[in-house]
């Protein structure tokens, strides 16, 4: 018989089993045991931190805060000595600050043309209650639009998102909370500014009068937040998603929306 010992790979032949094991040694770190060492924990003194979140946050003024101050000072002065220094100077304040509220416009506008081209495809009817501008504020006891299909008609109200980097939490069929700031930034943390932050906001959905129940609640979360979730009545918390049914309606992005009513006919 052939011997496969030698192509055994990381483990001892019979014969090494069968020698006196050896002798085990004991490593110690600073008086504990390796196996022990787990279990220590680390003193933590509340004055060296504090100093610590001070001194962080004085360099990183003079290292990001006092370059940035210096740069837009300089535009300043380019922008109040020449016309092209004043376009520049409004251009480097002006952008970062409308770059959220231009986001969202363009975002709930890429929906409204999408949506309107398949409900000509298809020939749904579509119906809006409020204009464009006002659906981006919360107002109860409303819908912003109506889809009817084939076989149902589908009452809409948007949830906007004004950044990507959120969470949204389903709290109660009364309130939902808006976590924002997922994405760790060093910056805030060195200036004390906890992240994520949290809002509650009062938020619901019932079936409007007129309609039977034979109608579905959509709520379109339009621009959509990094992400979903549901809060059990434990107090836990679980990850939802486009197409999950809380609290009496749908939840879907803008693209789930589209591609849940684009495929009625085949799933109703």
């Amino acid at each position: 018989m052939a011997n496969y010992d030698k192509y055994k790979v990381g483990r001892d032949s019979d014969a090494e089993r069968t020698q006196k094991p050896k002798k085990r040694v004991k490593i110690h770190e600073e008086g504990t045991p390796m196996y022990r060492a787990y279990g220590v924990t680390k003193k933590v003194y509340p004055a060296a931190e504090r100093v610590k979140k001070v001194l962080l946050a004085i360099a990183t003024t003079f290292i990001i805060g006092l370059p940035v101050g210096v740069l837009l000072f300089g535009l300043f002065l380019i922008a109040v000595a020449t016309e092209f220094g004043k376009v520049l100077f409004a251009t480097v304040v002006l952008v970062p600050l409308l770059f959220v509220p231009v986001r969202v416009l363009l975002k709930r506008r890429k929906f409204i043309k999408r949506l309107k081209k398949l409900c000509r495809e298809k020939h749904f009817e579509l119906k809006f209650r409020r204009n464009f501008f006002a659906s981006f504020f919360y107002k109860k006891g409303t819908y912003d639009f109506t889809v009817k299909t084939s076989n149902k008609t589908w009452i809409c109200k948007y949830l906007t998102s004004p950044t990507r980097d959120r969470l949204i939490q389903f709290d109660t069929p009364e309130r939902i909370t808006f976590f924002k700031g997922l994405t760790p930034n060093r910056i805030k943390e060195a200036y004390g500014i906890p992240s994520p932050r949290r809002r509650e906001k009062f938020f619901s959905f019932s079936l409007p009068d007129g309609f039977s129940d034979k109608c579905e609640l959509a709520v379109i979360m339009n621009p959509a937040p990094k992400m979903t979730d549901l809060k059990l009545p434990d107090g836990r918390t679980e990850a939802t998603g486009t197409g999950a049914k809380i609290f009496g309606y749908k939840i879907f992005t803008g693209s789930g929306f589209i591609s849940t009513i684009s495929r009625s006919d085949i799933e109703y």
